[in-house]
């Protein structure tokens, strides 16, 4: 049996160094696309709105209806949107809970770095096909990518975790904590700055330059 032999000061520095980094990352490019759901799904719907046979939009919506109509008050169709952004981030974390256990699974037999590189490599994949979503069914499909891949906050806690003693292992979970209140105080207000720099998102040009592509 091997004796775990923890990492030298150095080595921890640089561990912990690359492991906030990455999960800073991956904490922005989830808290980066909130403020745009509503925007995003608005363009979809009125995107939808000329075509005639039924597509996953409209499917949705249709459900969406279903739940509203089970409540004693109705609810105004102007929330469609707010509810519909609901259900899309309801579906992102029912598959992060999904794959959580199979990530972890991969860290235990393959090593934490293989299962954080490979999460990584999930999360690339699903802004890429987000990027490119001209239609709701691919913008679906880029929160699917993303939710079945998002393992990075359980591998940082582990790693976190590995290269601790009981000295210090608080003060370095407390770099997840750190790393989420930058992505979700910092992320808002990059995507606020950014958007304000921009006289208005065309939805349309991109759509056409994209299929140019």
């Amino acid at each position: 049996m091997t004796t775990y032999q923890p990492p030298t000061p150095q080595l921890r520095k640089k561990i912990l160094t690359t492991l906030f980094i990455s999960l800073l990352l991956d904490l922005l490019s989830f808290t980066l696309i909130l403020p745009l759901f509503p925007q995003l799904l608005a363009h979809y719907q009125a995107l939808e709105s000329t075509y005639t046979n039924p597509t996953l939009l409209r499917t949705t919506f249709a459900y969406l209806n279903s739940f509203k109509a089970a409540f004693s008050r109705p609810i105004s169709s102007r929330f469609d949107v707010v509810l519909l952004g609901g259900a899309m981030g309801s579906l992102f974390s029912f598959l992060q809970a999904f794959s959580a256990p199979i990530i972890g699974s991969i860290s235990d037999k393959s090593g934490r770095r293989t299962a954080l590189l490979y999460s990584m490599l999930g999360n690339i994949l699903s802004v890429l096909i987000w990027v490119f979503a001209v239609d709701f069914p691919t913008f679906v499909a880029s929160r699917i990518v993303g939710g079945l891949s998002e393992g990075n906050v359980q591998l940082a806690i582990a790693i976190a975790t590995d290269v601790s003693s009981e000295d210090n292992r608080g003060a370095t979970l407390a770099l997840v904590g750190v790393a989420f209140s930058i992505a979700f105080t910092d992320g808002l207000f990059i995507f606020q700055a950014s958007r304000d720099k921009t006289t208005i998102y065309n939805f349309e040009e991109i759509q056409h330059d994209i299929r140019r592509i």
